[in-house]
């Protein structure tokens, strides 16, 4: 089978470019090009969604044809196999499509050494981009600044991503623009959920730098498994559970868990004990208090405790078991009125962090972690109900 040229409309692409198919003709229902091999464009909006690559044209046997040439590469789609393909020889196939995707590769890595197939438009571009922070000339590539684009622009620092138990929601957005005031040009994402949901995905080298636990138990078994380093632990707080309701709410929270076996107490929302410490707390609480087998049937299990108290602010539950640090929160404060559950009833929430091994930036996640042992970030934690560690023996 020869190889035939096709031409691609420029109402689809915006310019006139040529390829060569192995598969002659256009698709029956959608009258656009088909890809050699029997593989469809991808349709989006009725235009012809394409992907064009400079690389090397290359014939139905991967032979080379011509340089220089665009080629518009189609990304492969599970299912997207046309029946007429079917019977040709999946092999063959494979083999010119291996070729094809070798010489882009190669055309893609010459780029980097200078030595490029790209068109001269293409090329041009690229040495105007170079000329921009210049008004007589092209600057040389050491000309720039260590921070500093070519044309000028300031370019992002350093950049840390925390795992963070849902009840520092509060605290820990204030330590963080306490500590970029103090580290100008550093960036740091935080992102919130369960420690048990963290863990799994920690094991399997998830994209974080600090991971901070709402117990000890997870971050001590990354370092079992040796996510982490012995000496990147450190226990940093301690925790306290709440029973909280919303304000206009008529159940009496100021006489204690024993109003959990009203019957109007319908739902109980908390944290799902399998993942979450301070659900497993609750759990504890309850049953210290012989009234877990009671109120059993009304609980409902969030994924965290922000989740058991989003519960309680939308009615889907009477009343939540969350930590104390959320109900003391801007956000909750105002909304909500609490009932602090004895520290005796349950055993202490003691929680831990740990630098991941995997990081790419240890040293500044271990800078933040120096930085919520300071004066500053203490009174934070205590501003939002956490007490300090004990002291390491």
């Amino acid at each position: 089978m020869c190889a035939v040229k096709l031409q691609v409309s420029t109402t689809q692409t915006g310019f006139p470019w040529t390829e060569v198919r192995g598969s002659p003709g256009k698709n029956r229902r959608s009258g656009t090009p088909r890809r050699a091999g029997g593989f469809s464009p991808r349709r989006r909006t009725g235009k012809t969604t394409l992907i064009c690559d400079f690389a090397p044209r290359v014939d139905t046997r991967g032979s080379l044809v011509q340089e220089q040439t665009p080629v518009f590469v189609y990304p492969r789609r599970a299912g997207s196999v046309s029946s007429r393909s079917k019977t040709r020889s999946n092999d063959s196939w494979a083999q010119r499509s291996a070729t094809s995707r070798m010489r882009l590769a190669e055309s893609r890595t010459h780029a980097d050494s200078g030595i490029t197939r790209r068109s001269p438009l293409v090329a041009l571009a690229l040495l105007l981009g170079l000329c921009l922070g210049t008004a007589g000339g092209c600057a040389p590539s050491g000309g720039s600044h260590a921070g500093t684009s070519a044309a000028g622009e300031k370019q992002p620092g350093a950049k840390i991503t925390i795992a963070a138990a849902a009840s520092l929601a509060g605290v820990l957005p204030e330590i963080k623009e306490r500590f970029l005031a103090q580290n100008p040009g550093v960036q740091v994402e935080i992102v919130f959920g369960s420690s048990g949901a963290f863990f799994a995905q920690l094991q399997n080298q998830a994209p974080f730098d600090l991971f901070l636990s709402a117990d000890t138990l997870y971050p001590q078994k990354l370092v079992e498994k040796g996510v982490a380093l012995p000496e990147d632990y450190r226990e940093y707080a301690r925790g306290q559970v709440v029973l909280w309701v919303i304000k206009d709410s008529p159940l009496e929270v100021e006489k204690g868990l024993q109003v959990l076996a009203q019957a109007s107490v319908r739902r109980i929302s908390l944290a799902n004990p399998a993942t979450a410490p301070y659900g497993k707390a609750a759990i504890e609480a309850l049953k210290h208090y012989q009234l877990y087998q009671q109120v059993e049937g009304k609980l409902a299990r969030g994924e965290n405790v922000a989740h058991a108290a989003q519960m309680v602010q939308s009615g889907a539950a009477d009343c939540g078991m969350i930590a104390l640090s959320l109900a003391v929160s801007p956000r909750l404060r105002d909304q909500g009125r609490w009932y602090v559950v004895p520290p005796d009833s349950y055993r202490p929430i003691r929680q831990g962090l740990v630098v991941l091994r995997h990081s790419k930036q240890r040293e500044l996640a271990r800078r933040f972690v120096q930085f919520l042992f300071t004066p500053q970030a203490r009174e934070l934690f205590a501003k939002y109900g956490f007490s300090d560690p004990e002291p390491a023996r």
